[in-house]
C-alpha cells in the first residue's frame, strides 16, 4: 500500500503533512546526458582534475587557479526552488511564494521545531559515529553525501507518461504486498558520480530502506569505485516525524563535510554543511542541475572551510534563524493583539520539540 511505498521507496526527509510529491509534468528539452565523459563539455569552459589547491594534500577539482563561480540568479527575483543557482538567502527579502509547496512546508516544520536546539552538540558527542576511520585511499579527502531520491534518481510505482523507459525496475518482495519501483536516473548522474569519486570520499544518505536504496546503488555503481559509504533510513535523526541527516555524526571534520539534498529538512541540522540541489522527478531530461553542482563542489574543493564558503554562498543557516525569529515576532504581536501580555521575541527563548530519536 501507500504505507508501505512511503516507507520503502518513498521515505525521503518529507516535513510531516507535506502534501503527496507533484505528479511529473510533460518531458522538457533533449536527452542533456549525451556522450559527456569529462569535464570538457561543461558550460564555461573546460574543467580538469588535478592535484593543487585542496589544501593538506587534498586532491582538487580543477588546478592552482580560482575557479569560475557556479551560475546563479539575480537576488531579488521570486525563487521558483531551491537549487544550485539560487542566490543567498541571507540578509535579503525572499520571495517563497513561488516555491513548491513541499518546499515551503519544510521551511514551516524547520521553524517550528528548531532541530539544532533538540539535539546539541553536547547531546550528538555521545552518539557512536556513523561512518569508519577513513581508509587510506581517501585519508585527507573532504567527505561529499548525497541524497539519492530526487537528487540522482527518481522511483515511481508506475510509469511516467512522457518520459523515456526507466533505467531500472525493482520487484520488492519483502513486503504485503509486493511492491514494484521504475527508477529514473538523473542525467549526469553516473557521470557526476565517476567524478567526484576521484577528489572526495563520497557517501550515500538516504532516508529510504536498504533493500531499495542497494539495489539502485549498485546499478549507478556497479564496481562500487565511487561510494565509499552507504546509509539509510535507520542512520536519520528523527525529530518530530521528520527525518534529518546530521553531519555532526559522521565522525568527520564538519569543516570537511558536504551534504547535497533535494530537501531543506535534510540538512536541518547542519544547514551550512548543506547544498541545496533542485529536485528532479523523471520528467525533464534537459536537467543540468548536477553540471552545475560540479562547478559548486570545484569550488568547495578549494576552500579551508566548507560551511564557511557555504554560509557566505547560500546562508541557509541564517535564513533560517531570519525566518524563527520573524515568527517569533508574530507570535509576540499576536498575542498583544489578543490582550494578552505582550513578550518581548528574545524572552520567547528557543523553541520547544520532541525528544530525538537517532
Amino acid at each position: 500500500g501507500a504505507q508501505g511505498w512511503r516507507e520503502t521507496m518513498g521515505a525521503e526527509e518529507e516535513a510531516p503533512g507535506a502534501a503527496p510529491r507533484r505528479p511529473p509534468s510533460e518531458l522538457r528539452g533533449d536527452d542533456a546526458a549525451g556522450e559527456l565523459t569529462s569535464f570538457e563539455g561543461l558550460p564555461g569552459g573546460p574543467l580538469e582534475l588535478g592535484a593543487g589547491g585542496g589544501g593538506g594534500g587534498r586532491p582538487a577539482l580543477g588546478g592552482t587557479a580560482r575557479p569560475r563561480r557556479a551560475p546563479a540568479e539575480r537576488p531579488g527575483e521570486p525563487l521558483r526552488d531551491f537549487s544550485v543557482a539560487m542566490p543567498s538567502l541571507a540578509g535579503q527579502p525572499v520571495d517563497l511564494q513561488g516555491l513548491p509547496d513541499q518546499i515551503k512546508v519544510a521551511l514551516a516544520f524547520l521553524r517550528s521545531v528548531c532541530p539544532q536546539d533538540i539535539m546539541r552538540d553536547e547531546v550528538v558527542a555521545h552518539f557512536p559515529p556513523l561512518l569508519p576511520p577513513q581508509s587510506q585511499e581517501h585519508k585527507g579527502r573532504r567527505t561529499l553525501v548525497l541524497d539519492l531520491d530526487e537528487t540522482l534518481v527518481h522511483c515511481h510505482p508506475s510509469l511516467l507518461a512522457g518520459s523515456p523507459p526507466p533505467a531500472l525496475h525493482l520487484r520488492i518482495e519483502v513486503t504485503s504486498p509486493p511492491l514494484n519501483a521504475h527508477v529514473y536516473v538523473r542525467p549526469f548522474a553516473q557521470l557526476m558520480l565517476a567524478l567526484v569519486a576521484q577528489v572526495f570520499e563520497v557517501v550515500v544518505f538516504t532516508a529510504s530502506a536498504a533493500i531499495y536504496a542497494d539495489q539502485v546503488l549498485d546499478f549507478l555503481d556497479p564496481d562500487r569505485k565511487c561510494v565509499a559509504h552507504r546509509l539509510y533510513r535507520q542512520h536519520c535523526t528523527e525529530i518530530g516525524g521528520g527525518h534529518f541527516k546530521d553531519m555532526r555524526r559522521l565522525g568527520r571534520r564538519l569543516e570537511d563535510v558536504l551534504l547535497v539534498d533535494n530537501s531543506p529538512l535534510a540538512a536541518g541540522l547542519s544547514p551550512d554543511n548543506g547544498i541545496l540541489v533542485s529536485s528532479w522527478f523523471g520528467d525533464d531530461y534537459g536537467d543540468a542541475e548536477l553540471l552545475d553542482l560540479l562547478h559548486v563542489l570545484e569550488q568547495c574543493s578549494l576552500e579551508a572551510s566548507i560551511p564557511a564558503f557555504l554560509a557566505e554562498r547560500y546562508g541557509f543557516g541564517a535564513f533560517l534563524q531570519q525566518q524563527r525569529q520573524r515568527q517569533q515576532q508574530q507570535q509576540a504581536a499576536a498575542m498583544g493583539s489578543n490582550g494578552l501580555l505582550s513578550v518581548p521575541v528574545g524572552v520567547l527563548g528557543p523553541c520547544a520539540g520532541p525528544t530525538p530519536r537517532p
